[in-house]
């Protein structure tokens, strides 16, 4: 089983995903896809990518893509590349969930085009397949939520350093409205597929070992009855590509 726990920053992705770890002894939780990834996921991944990189060099031809663009392409290509590596050491844990997969990093791409407001056909293209493909590799999304005020205050109170700190409350607010909108667009078409789970929390609700708890029996609570294991995940994403 492979899920995937989204929301914008504040919501506490990475303490529910710390104590969902805790409470499942057999669930891996992966939120640092650089240490993971090995420079052969690197090159492999970006490979697919050069047909798209070459319209570009030419400016009357294509618009050209900017330097965040192709780092999150490239992210996106490195991650599926590096899961499917690491499929056989997860083969008896069955479950893994991951922060800053590849709805995330889809929700990064989409802001990125929206900022630059363009994109040439082939992009546009390339990015409904990548999530057309990860629909159908994720098992589930958890989408962590909370109103805006309470997430400004949870940014800014932050003692780890944000990019978020460095804008004004009110900037602040407005980019946390856009990746909520915009998570709420892709989630809409992964749940198209009819086979991948996607639950809403709110978590200014719920305290968070009570939040992580529910979470758990939501998601994970029939985990031993799982028995496709990552070789058919690996089979998905081979049929994808």
């Amino acid at each position: 089983m492979i899920v995937e726990i989204v929301g914008s920053a504040g919501v506490g992705k990475t303490t529910i995903a710390r104590l969902l770890q805790a409470q499942l002894p057999h669930l891996s939780y992966i939120s640092d896809w650089r240490r993971v990834s090995s420079l052969s996921d690197l090159a492999f991944g970006v490979a697919p990518l050069v047909p798209l990189l070459l319209p570009t060099l030419w400016p009357t031809r294509a618009p050209r893509l900017t330097r965040r663009e192709l780092t999150w392409m490239g992210r996106l290509c490195t991650s599926r590349r590096t899961l499917a590596r690491l499929a056989p050491t997860f083969a008896d844990e069955r479950s893994v969930l991951l922060d800053q997969g590849p709805i995330y990093t889809l929700m990064r791409l989409a802001e990125q085009r929206s900022a630059t407001a363009v994109a040439s056909e082939q992009v546009i293209e390339w990015q409904q397949q990548m999530l057309e493909r990860w629909s159908y590799v994720l098992d589930g999304v958890i989408w962590l939520d909370a109103p805006d005020a309470v997430l400004v205050e949870r940014v800014f109170a932050r003692s780890k350093a944000h990019w978020l700190q460095l804008r004004t409350r009110e900037d602040a607010q407005v980019v946390l409205q856009q990746h909520r909108q915009l998570y709420h667009r892709l989630l809409e078409q992964v749940a198209k597929t009819g086979r991948c789970r996607i639950a809403h929390y709110d978590t200014n609700v719920l305290e968070p070992a009570a939040l992580a708890a529910q979470i758990g029996r939501d998601f994970f609570a029939d985990w031993p009855l799982v028995t496709a294991g990552f070789e058919n995940h690996v089979a998905r994403m081979a049929e994808q590509s």
